[in-house]
């Protein structure tokens, strides 16, 4: 079948239709119901001190889920974008431990030896070390940063360089690493109002 001019460069000048395919990541095929986290029978939380060490994509919704989901739970909270440095998150790691308190290590741990360090600190402190693998994609991360920069303000912008620097990094996390439990987290999209649930379901590719 022919295909119809679609631009007027096409339809007036008789120039070759351009090619173009939509962005491989469609926002309009996530499923808002689905599972928090699997294996869902697995507990979220931990009513004994842990390390719960967090993976994935800058904008994979790591510290959205941890603040929602983790944090209220009484862990402490850490994170390099506000201590700065990987050595201050694992002296503030070995600082909560002391006083009894689990921890919720948000940064992205893409290889063993990021991950590591969180899990001597849990080991020092006899007590067990998770990981929360963030499964978004490297198209996803790129379509929630965008939509990140469009609806908010006051965050450090993820560039493609950043984006792709994790992925040519990353390492799956594996329990032979000496993590007692994984527990893999989709992006599940939630929205505070129909206005920003229709900015997100559009694609911002480029």
């Amino acid at each position: 079948m022919q295909r119809c001019p679609s631009t007027s460069e096409e339809f007036f000048l008789g120039w070759a239709p351009a090619p173009f395919d939509l962005p491989t990541f469609d926002p309009r095929q996530l499923d808002p119901n689905a599972p928090l986290y699997e294996p869902p029978e697995a507990a979220l939380t931990s009513p004994s001190p842990e390390v719960l060490v967090a993976v994935g994509f800058p904008a994979a919704g790591k510290s959205t889920f941890l603040k929602t989901h983790i944090i209220p739970a009484g862990y402490a909270y850490v994170n390099r974008d506000t201590l700065g440095s990987w050595q201050r998150c694992v002296a503030a790691t070995e600082s909560a431990l002391s006083r009894g308190r689990s921890v919720a290590v948000d940064n992205t741990n893409p290889d063993p030896e990021s991950r590591q360090r969180y899990i001597a600190c849990a080991r020092a402190a006899a007590v067990p070390c998770r990981c929360l693998l963030f499964t978004a994609s490297l198209e996803q991360a790129k379509h929630n940063s965008r939509f990140r920069d469009m609806t908010e303000s006051g965050h450090i912008p993820v560039t493609d360089a950043v984006l792709h620097s994790y992925k040519n990094r990353f390492v799956a996390p594996s329990p032979a690493e000496g993590f007692s439990q994984i527990l893999r987290v989709p992006f599940v999209p939630h929205f505070r109002d129909p206005t920003r649930r229709r900015l997100f379901l559009q694609f911002n590719d480029g």
